[in-house]
């Protein structure tokens, strides 16, 4: 498919394992809540380069097991992606052991991380042209997730290049969603200074992609959202469990607890009356549910259970279930299994 690992940092792997094939890289890393790490797995086995990445060891059993079936090797820590970020990047510290890590680690690996490599979000710009080419019109609204913001960096890029060659006559205004407690670039923005505002104590989510310490394109994405005349908005836990479970029975999407905050974004602006109604709104969701399938089963408050075993070819105890369930559907309908039996 379009998004091979079920994620849009595809789109991003896509065009940084290809600059890491033009300049002669022999392998590829970065650091990653697990969706861009089971990514760069993915196209580092397609192009037949070597993969190291490092993952938060909180990053569910689907994430690692994509990047264990790739044949990547992975290292996971304790603590947040921003501390195991600054762990392999601290090459400007005094310490002898952490200057010999980071040089030994871009010595020898293609630096793919989000927040430092530029081609990533060139990627990312695929998204506006799909969205433009399924419309045929720019929306008034996109709603985008930001852990360090380089998807919506990317989206922007897409619209405002198609507004220069004269494509499309107007841009998108940008909703960024971040976590509760976990908004380093909503606060920052809200303030309206251009540096991410660090959380010292990140709560723990169900949305994982996206709970943040810090982000380290807050500059970049700060400024795009500005022009974009953004709004940012901060969803809880259960917001998103809401908005999973609605995606799923109204849209048949099962999107993974982080692409989920889009939608719980939006439903907040529209009960807050800032988001009219007769405005085009686009939600990115950026993952599939088969992503998250442990925190999916653990966090929401019900989960699909198979009626009653029966007996093969107990019939009558197979009817009496159906019934139930069928009065359930379809509880205006008068249901007569006589009549069903009487058509027989």
């Amino acid at each position: 498919g379009v998004n091979p690992t079920g994620s849009f940092k595809d789109r991003e792997s896509s065009v940084a394992v290809t600059r890491a094939l033009e300049i002669g890289a022999m392998g590829v890393t970065t650091v990653s809540s697990g969706n861009a790490a089971s990514s760069l797995a993915c196209y580092a086995a397609k192009a037949g380069l070597k993969c190291l990445v490092f993952a938060p060891s909180s990053t569910s059993i689907e994430k690692l097991t994509q990047i264990g079936a790739f044949d990547a090797e992975c290292l996971t820590m304790d603590g947040t992606i921003e501390d195991i970020w600054e762990t392999i990047n601290a090459g400007s510290q005094s310490n002898s052991s952490a200057l010999a890590l980071s040089k030994f680690v871009y010595t020898y690996y293609y630096d793919c991380n989000p927040a430092l490599n530029p081609y990533r979000s060139e990627g990312d710009k695929t998204e506006a042209y799909e969205i433009f080419a399924s419309l045929g019109e720019v929306p008034d609204w996109i709603a985008v997730p930001i852990g360090n913001g380089c998807n919506l960096i990317g989206i922007w890029k897409g619209f405002k290049e198609m507004l220069e060659i004269g494509i499309t006559d107007k841009l998108p205004r940008i909703i960024g969603v971040q976590v509760k407690r976990g908004d380093p670039v909503l606060q920052a923005f809200d303030k309206g200074i251009f540096t991410s505002i660090p959380i010292l104590n990140p709560p723990q989510s169900i949305a994982e992609g996206i709970v943040a310490r810090d982000s380290y394109d807050a500059p970049h994405v700060l400024m795009v959202m500005r022009k974009a005349e953004a709004k940012a908005v901060a969803v809880d836990d259960e917001e998103i469990i809401d908005a999973l479970l609605t995606l799923a029975k109204f849209e048949g999407i099962f999107a993974e607890p982080t692409a989920s905050t889009t939608l719980a974004a939006v439903e907040k602006l529209r009960e807050a009356h800032v988001i009219d109604k007769n405005d085009k709104i686009v939600c990115v969701v950026t993952g599939g549910g088969l992503k998250a399938v442990k925190e999916v089963l653990t966090h929401c408050r019900r989960e699909v259970k198979p009626v009653d075993r029966v007996k093969r070819g107990d019939y009558n105890t197979l009817l009496k279930d159906v019934q139930k369930i069928a009065r359930k559907h379809f509880p205006e309908m008068v249901l007569s299994v006589r009549a069903v039996r009487g058509e027989l």
